[in-house]
């Protein structure tokens, strides 16, 4: 055999080389363009979630500053990108976190009518505030228009190279008419935080002055107004973004700076917060919360900082003696003697660091000879219908020393079912006790006088029932830019009311009477569906009593598409019809159209169709996956819109060819002549992997010509049924000698196909085709 002129091998290298050439053309395409652009989706989520990591922090911020309580928020600095086997990445994009340099916020040309040392205080000082601004810069590889973000006075600004400004939340600095007076808000943003990176940092959040007082301010000569520093580069844009949200007039006011102008009177309310653990604030001045007094009752103060707001644990001194202040940053005193006293701060060196009281004796019967000095903690008290109210009593001997083993009796004037004692009489052992009064059917606007003796003294204190109602407009929608809130008093001429929004953590405050208020979205830090709106009435600002509270939940609008499998017929045979009925139900307020999708083992899409549905209305029908050859297993299937999703699990057998692959070689061998002359006959394995019924077969050869003449599978013609190994004999072929065609292999050498195929037909329609190699 000679192979001189054989050329066969040509074709098949050159076919090699190209397609080598066509990869490494692809490879590179792939590189230059795809990476860089998925890389560019990736870095654009990234912002995407920075952005919710700023949103979340700068409602920890205000909700430490109102309600005093400390949150840790994560934000992602940075991002990686998938690993890819055969490309290459750019290194992982990075960001940085930093607060600015601090600067003042200035209150300008008003004046503090609050009375007494609130007042003093503020003229001796100015309304100026240090704070600082919090950003992030990414640095990302692809991504360009990124914004930086900065949080700073209630809220977020993206500012993109191009100089424009876009809020992310909307301040809430100034808020509109809601009450008496509109409110100022302003919460110092204090710590130091500088960091860059890829992992997430996180920011820990803490109150160190809660934002629990405030003091009116009423306009003074010149233009009232507060300046606000800014880190935003654009000041211009930044500052008409404001005026879109805020209901004051923003402008421009100089360098790194923008101002609000003020009209009329305001109720300003300021709070500290630090985003790095520490800050403390000190006592800035006094106020009373008693008046003058008798001798066995207490006088007491209220500490307050340069925020107007509670100190607790600062020491008070009463002429000799020291306290300190309890949580709400008061502390009371017992003089045991006629005269003038005087509680101090900082060692009085300022009239608002001072509080004066004038102490008389209590009657003229002599009060100073008794033995027993019997002292409710608190001359009157208040206490909500349905409900109760704990009253402390005190039992010392004159010079103030605790009486042990003291009974202390109690009672009640007038004596009815309506208001009555949890106890009338207690034995003592530190001369301290409490006793709960409990208002049970006793109306709104009732008084009741309790009284506590013990020795030789007796106290009385006057409890006075009252009560209020808050109801929250019925229904609260996504869109709505406001909402109202019905309010009632019962034996109060005002209460106090907070609106806050739950999932933004911002509130609104404000004084009340009988009536309907109104609440702007923006003053709760906007709504969204979903959203839990909470209305809570107070006696007071100091929030210490609630009368009544409402709760609702925002309405979303919004289609919603809720898809339910209802029944699969499964299980089915590979080319059967897997069926999977469903239901399709708009939960939502909103008409709209969305595509039904079912999906396969492999989450391609194998069946849709496009739906209408009106609010509330629902659909149902059945979807169909024409299941084909390769599909068989256990699996799920889904079926989705573009709200929601549902999974089941079904199962599709394999068809009987497939349970069928061929065994070892074939082998050929010559048919002596007889009649029709000679021949050659072909016979191979194959093996089934559970029983199949073979209904017959068919060749096409390439090679001579091929009869059927006693062909065999398993020793029987077909149609037959069998299990395992068996082999088919096929004769006969008009070629002689095949076995040595055999082992020269019956392929083209041009397409690389067999030249002789033989199809197998089953029982269950389905066809198995081997190539004769």
């Amino acid at each position: 055999m000679s192979f001189s002129h054989d050329r066969r091998g040509q074709s098949v290298v050159v076919g090699t080389v190209i397609l080598f050439g066509f990869l490494i053309l692809a490879m590179a395409t792939y590189q230059v363009q795809f990476v860089p652009t998925e890389n560019q989706e990736i870095e654009f989520e990234h912002s995407q979630q920075v952005e919710g990591d700023f949103l979340d922090l700068r409602n920890a911020i205000l909700q430490a500053g109102s309600t005093g309580s400390a949150q840790s928020k994560r934000v992602r600095l940075g991002t990686r990108y998938p690993q890819r086997t055969f490309f290459l990445n750019p290194p992982p994009s990075s960001g940085s976190l930093q607060t600015t340099e601090s600067k003042e916020i200035r209150i300008e040309n008003v004046s503090v009518e609050d009375g007494g040392n609130a007042e003093a205080y503020w003229e001796n000082n100015d309304l100026t505030f240090n704070t600082s601004s919090l950003q992030y810069r990414p640095n990302y590889n692809e991504y360009r228009g990124a914004p930086r973000l900065t949080y700073e006075h209630s809220a977020i600004a993206g500012e993109f190279d191009n100089g424009a400004v876009l809020l992310r939340s909307d301040p809430t600095v100034v808020r509109g008419e809601s009450g008496t007076d509109p409110r100022i808000s302003l919460t110092v943003l204090t710590g130091d935080i500088s960091d860059n990176g890829v992992d997430a940092r996180n920011v820990d959040v803490s109150p160190v002055s809660q934002g629990r007082g405030s003091v009116r301010l009423a306009p003074d000569s010149g233009d009232s107004r507060i300046v606000l520093p800014t880190a935003v580069e654009n000041e211009t844009a930044l500052a008409e973004r404001w005026n879109r949200t805020t209901d004051a007039t923003v402008t421009v006011h100089g360098e790194d700076r923008i101002q609000v102008a003020l009209e009329g009177n305001y109720s300003l309310s300021l709070s500290e917060v630090s985003i790095d653990g520490d800050g403390a604030t000190e006592p800035a001045y006094l106020v009373p919360v008693t008046g003058n007094g008798t001798v066995g009752q207490s006088v007491g103060v209220e500490v307050r900082d340069t925020y107007n707001n509670p100190v607790a644990d600062a020491e008070v001194s009463f002429d000799g003696t020291t306290g300190e202040t309890n949580d709400d940053g008061r502390v009371f005193f017992e003089p045991d003697a006629p005269d003038d006293y005087s509680a101090t701060i900082n060692g009085g060196g300022e009239s608002y660091e001072s509080v004066p009281f004038s102490v008389t004796e209590a009657g003229s019967s002599g009060s100073t000879n008794r033995t027993f000095s019997t002292q409710w903690e608190s001359d009157s008290a208040t206490v909500v219908a349905n409900g109760d109210r704990d009253l402390n009593v005190s039992v010392s001997d004159r010079s103030g020393n605790p009486i042990a083993n003291a009974t202390i009796d109690y009672s009640i004037t007038p004596q009815s079912p309506d208001g009555s004692l949890s106890k009338w009489n207690q034995s003592v052992h530190d001369g301290k006790d409490n006793v709960t009064f409990e208002a049970g059917n006793a109306q709104e606007g009732e008084s009741f006088d309790v009284f506590a003796s013990a020795g030789d003294d007796v106290d009385t204190a006057s409890v006075t029932v009252i009560d209020g109602s808050v109801d929250l407009q019925d229904t609260i929608s996504e869109n709505d830019t406001e909402f109202t809130i019905d309010h009632g008093l019962t034996n109060l001429d005002s209460g106090f009311l907070v609106v806050e929004n739950e999932d933004t953590g911002v509130n609104e405050m404000y004084n009340i009477s009988d009536g309907t208020s109104t609440t702007d979205v923006d003053d709760i830090g906007g709504i969204s569906g979903g959203d839990t709106i909470n209305a809570t009435l107070y006696e007071d600002d100091s929030r210490r009593v609630q009368l009544d509270s409402d709760t609702t939940t925002v309405e979303d609008p919004d289609p919603n598409f809720t898809v339910d499998i209802t029944n699969v017929n499964d299980p089915v045979t590979e080319g059967e019809d897997l069926n999977v009925d469903y239901t399709v139900e708009n939960t939502g307020d909103e008409t709209d159209t969305q595509t039904i999708e079912l999906l396969d083992f492999d989450g391609q899409v194998v069946d849709s169709f496009e739906v209408t549905l009106d609010g509330g209305e629902t659909t149902s029908g059945t979807l169909t996956w024409a299941t084909t050859s390769g599909d068989a297993g256990t699996d799920d299937i889904t079926v989705r819109s573009d709200d929601d999703t549902e999974t089941q699990t079904v199962t599709i057998d394999p068809s009987m060819a497939n349970s069928v692959s061929t065994t070892g070689s074939p082998s050929g061998s010559n048919i002596a002549g007889g009649p029709d002359g000679g021949g050659s006959r072909i016979a191979f394995d194959i093996t089934a992997d559970s029983e199949v019924t073979l209904t017959g077969f068919s060749v096409t050869t390439d090679i001579g010509s091929f009869t059927n003449d006693g062909s065999t599978v398993g020793g029987d013609e077909p149609p037959t049924t069998f299990s395992g190994q068996v082999t088919i004999d096929l004769a006969r072929f008009s070629t002689n000698n095949i076995q040595n065609s055999l082992e020269e292999e019956f392929v083209d050498p041009d397409t690389g196909n067999p030249d002789i195929v033989v199809t197998l037909e089953f029982d269950d329609g389905s066809v198995l085709e081997i190539g004769i190699t």
